[in-house]
């Protein structure tokens, strides 16, 4: 099986657009697996608040002379 990857977005009509140059690589009258990926708001917001916490879990005493840079 081989992959083509390209973006795109959801129209109003719910329809998705494939880049003229994908299309070129996709064998007309076969069938094809389509697969979407897209963020997930939710699990980005949960890395941002472990990293800013393991940051700060870092942050020792005598880092504060830093904060005048």
């Amino acid at each position: 099986m081989k992959a083509v990857k390209f973006d795109s977005r959801l129209g109003p009509d719910n329809s998705l657009t494939v880049p003229a140059e994908a299309s070129s690589e996709i064998p007309k009258d076969v069938p094809i697996h389509v697969i979407v990926l897209f963020p997930d708001v939710a699990e980005d917001r949960e890395w941002q608040r472990l990293t800013y916490e393991q940051f700060l879990a870092g942050y020792g005493e005598g880092d504060h002379i830093y904060d005048a840079i």
